[in-house]
């Protein structure tokens, strides 16, 4: 994953070998650029923050080693270093803050060496990226998003990498960095268990179709070690929660209140519970708007499969999935439905004012104990909630940024189809990346959220790169902007 220089010749998708047009100067300037805008809101800007109760669930993990069932557990222990001795949030926001700059930084240097971007435009997109509302304001959260979207970016870089260099170990190095993005965020299993098997498959892009022997080899070590080490993931949450071993332990819960809207009698897996079951139901069904609170409200679905399994809540975790696997199967237009409809929610400015709100921590404040634990330990006051910070206040500002981050896969697939012939495997593994997300952020959600997009939005910033990149490229050479490459 070494940076390359842009004099590559036009038309050629494997960039130069290592250490061949090496050109570190660039690399160097957007690395300042972008310390200088973190640095700058980070002096405006010092402040912790807490989106209640994730926030507490991670550091109850990092001062007790508790495994929360519905969240990572990755994050708190990462988490533990930092406040343990310290007894301040002042690591955590640098470790979060220098995450974030390095994420922006590898944007730059992906855009220089896959994409032979200009380093003024390089520069540009990573000094974009460095100041995106959502991830800035994730930095100042204890919340998983800025160190996942660091981990995802290290895992594009390396899956680019791979492409370019199809060397096996920077392909198991791949399966490596996705299965930390699992573990700090569950939604990023999908687009990980694609491109196990999609990238042995780009490595053969354009090429010589009598090389699929080591495509085939490729793609065995890619589904293999992808799946062992998902495996060991799942073992090693079992033996730590004391469960089954799984991802979470309460996935099936809020897999089966965000399908709530199509989830009829007939799903429910025990025939002889289905009447009972419903009539503990005291939250209409249909309504989409409801979901959220068929994940928590008394009367809601989730609860009543709880009171079916007698509060055994492995036995309701498993009827609830059960029962959201068979609604999906029996409904697919059903998921497609909701799907569209929560997409058209990020297209609503209404809707994402409110959104982004949330996520700033208004409307759910913290629990007695998360206001001891915070206060105890870390001397802070948990309800000094601080809404006026130049962070909140830019990030509030978000809600056009949340509905062009949701149109730019379809906006790059257009380009890609406007300058077909030179399309690279590289803009299809980002424009691969960008639908999975995307469809991980419509579809097993409760509703339209703008933290359900992170690592999306750093990944538009350098999509949006690409594209200016390109079209420029076409520009300058009007008769060679078409050839393939």
């Amino acid at each position: 994953m070494s940076v390359v220089g842009t004099a590559i010749p036009a038309g050629t998708d494997t960039p130069k070998p290592p250490g061949v047009g090496l050109n570190v100067a660039p690399v160097i300037y957007i690395s300042l650029l972008v310390a200088a805008c973190k640095l700058a809101f980070f002096i405006a800007d010092p402040y912790p923050s807490f989106h209640f109760g994730d926030s507490g669930a991670y550091l109850a993990t990092a001062l007790v080693k508790w495994i929360p069932p519905d969240r990572s557990f990755s994050y708190g222990f990462l988490l533990r270093p930092l406040v343990f001795g310290s007894h301040s949030f002042g690591p955590v926001l640098a470790v979060q803050v220098l995450a974030s700059g390095v994420a922006s930084v590898i944007l730059g240097i992906v855009l220089l060496r896959y994409f032979r971007a200009r380093p003024a435009v390089a520069a540009a997109f990573a000094c974009l990226s460095a100041i995106e509302p959502i991830q800035l304001m994730s930095e100042r959260f204890v919340m998983t998003e800025a160190v996942a979207t660091f981990v995802f970016a290290l895992y594009v870089w390396a899956a680019l990498a791979f492409v370019a260099s199809k060397r096996i170990l920077t392909l198991l190095a791949v399966q490596i960095l996705g299965v930390i993005c699992v573990s700090l965020r569950y939604s990023f299993l999908p687009v990980v268990l694609l491109l196990s098997v999609v990238l042995p498959l780009l490595a053969m892009y354009k090429r010589p179709r009598n090389s699929w022997r080591c495509t085939v080899v490729r793609l065995a070590v890619a589904v293999l070690a992808s799946q062992a080490l998902l495996a060991g993931y799942r073992h090693l949450y079992g033996g730590l929660a004391h469960t089954k071993p799984a991802y979470l332990s309460r996935d099936g819960d809020f897999l089966v209140a965000d399908m709530a809207p199509i989830v009829t009698p007939q799903d429910f897996p025990v025939a002889g519970e289905r009447s009972l079951l419903f009539q503990k139901i005291k939250i209409p069904l249909h309504n989409i708007a409801n979901r959220r609170l068929h994940r928590w409200v008394d009367g809601g679905l989730c609860q009543a499969i709880l009171d079916i399994a007698k509060g055994d809540e492995e036995l309701a975790n498993s009827l609830a999935s059960r029962t959201a696997l068979r609604a999906m199967k029996r409904d697919p237009g059903g998921v497609l439905r909701l799907g569209f409809s929560t997409y058209r929610d990020f297209l609503r400015s209404r809707s994402m004012n409110w959104a982004l709100q949330l996520d700033e921590g208004h409307f759910v404040g913290p629990t007695q104990n998360d206001v001891k634990m915070i206060r105890d330990w870390f001397r802070v006051d948990a309800l000094d909630r601080r809404y006026e910070s130049v962070t909140k206040r830019w990030h509030g500002t978000a809600a056009p940024w949340c509905s062009l981050i949701v149109l730019i896969p379809w906006l790059y697939a257009l380009e890609m189809f406007w300058h077909r012939r030179s399309v690279s495997a590289f803009d299809w593994l980002l424009l691969l990346s960008a639908f999975c997300l995307l469809g991980s952020a419509i579809v097993p959600v409760e509703i339209a959220n703008p933290r359900y997009l992170v690592p999306l939005p750093w990944l538009a910033v350098l999509i949006a790169g690409v594209m200016v990149t390109r079209c420029a490229q076409s520009a300058n050479q009007p008769m060679r902007g078409g050839q393939s490459g």
